[in-house]
């Protein structure tokens, strides 16, 4: 009973929700792109910081990117551009959320923390492909959408996180958590500030062009025309040779450890759920292991539930441990704690249940 309870915890509690893991990201055949279908990535090695710390910190950056979500309703946090450092922290990201357009640095994802950010509705606009411009220095930060200034904050500046782990990442977030689908027709990124003129312009060539091979004048630190149709990687068309890659799984670029409790948890059905599953889940094992301990009068002593208990802990432990190299899977302290709480109600329901009459000693 023990092997098969074993055997059930440790196969749920390390299987991967695909398999495979595979990247769903495809190539557009009839215009120059990719497509982020349910769970995909696309990705750079760190090249930041091969740049100079002084690129970004005293001009300002920009950024350029055409794209069209798939849906505007999910009611999710959703990573469309990323800039990634090893921390969340202090990361750099273009976000959706329902039909918003975020920008951020940070991880204040459902902004309880009241982070500093920009936001636009994009629900309203006639077009479903847009051309979104960020730029961002000492002056402050501003969005355009197609061409037009949509969204300015004069408080908000967004910072570069630059050092030798500094890479870009499209479609989803480091630990490959939040995907992102829809489209996106071309990434510019350069290391000044782009005028009002400048991104009028862009617009224009974008809409008669079609293509991102505009950008290619005013010599961007990054640019990917998406123009390949095929292949593993997306090449940089700046010269600074940063191509990204599109490999056949989705990578687990940064590993979460035993996020704390309140980490993304939303109170609603599948939270819920998930708690319950922890809990009952572990309740056999407890039950099963405390068993063993039962002394020769058939009873169960307090250092037997503790024993229990701390093997519980300890299974669970390496467990999600390992579930941060697992795609789709999150090592999380609230799942050790709701297992370690689910062992130690089936060792207490083993010693209230068995009377020392019932439970024949061991021999």
């Amino acid at each position: 009973m023990l092997g098969i309870i074993l055997s059930g915890i440790i196969f749920f509690g390390l299987k991967p929700d695909d398999f495979a893991s595979t990247n769903d990201v495809e190539w557009l055949k009839h215009q120059a792109g990719i497509r982020f279908k349910d769970y995909g990535m696309v990705h750079s090695d760190p090249f930041i910081e091969s740049l100079g710390t002084d690129s970004f910190g005293k001009r300002g950056f920009s950024i350029e990117i055409a794209l069209r979500p798939e849906s505007l309703n999910e009611n999710r946090f959703k990573f469309i551009f990323l800039i990634h450092n090893g921390s969340d922290t202090v990361q750099l990201l273009v976000g959706q959320w329902r039909s918003n357009i975020i920008l951020m640095n940070g991880n204040d994802y459902s902004w309880k923390r009241r982070t500093k950010r920009l936001t636009f509705d994009i629900a309203s606009l006639k077009t479903k492909t847009n051309l979104l411009t960020v730029t961002s220095g000492d002056s402050g930060t501003k969005l355009y959408c197609n061409g037009e200034l949509v969204k300015t904050s004069k408080d908000l500046t967004l910072k570069m996180p630059e050092n030798e782990k500094s890479r870009v990442i499209l479609g989803n977030s480091a630990d490959g958590n939040s995907p992102w689908a829809g489209d996106i027709y071309g990434v510019a990124f350069y290391s000044f500030i782009l005028t009002d003129l400048n991104v009028t312009r862009h617009y224009k060539r974008w809409t008669d062009d079609n293509n991102f091979l505009f950008a290619a004048n005013k010599k961007p630190t990054a640019l990917y025309l998406f123009d390949e149709k095929e292949g593993p990687q997306v090449i940089d068309h700046s010269g600074q040779n940063q191509n990204l890659k599109i490999p056949p799984r989705v990578p687990v670029l940064e590993k979460r450890f035993l996020t704390a409790p309140w980490t993304g948890f939303k109170f609603n059905t599948n939270s819920v759920e998930d708690v319950l599953v922890n809990v009952v889940g572990f309740i056999p094992l407890g039950f099963v292991v405390i068993a063993l301990f039962v002394g020769s009068a058939g009873r169960v002593s307090i250092q037997s539930v503790i024993i229990t208990v701390t093997i519980c802990l300890t299974l669970s432990l390496m467990i999600e441990v390992l579930q941060a190299w697992i795609p789709k899977r999150s090592s999380s302290m609230l799942d050790l704690m709701m297992n370690t709480l689910g062992a130690l109600t089936g060792a207490f329901f083993f010693k209230f249940s068995f009377s020392p009459a019932s439970v024949e000693p061991t021999k």
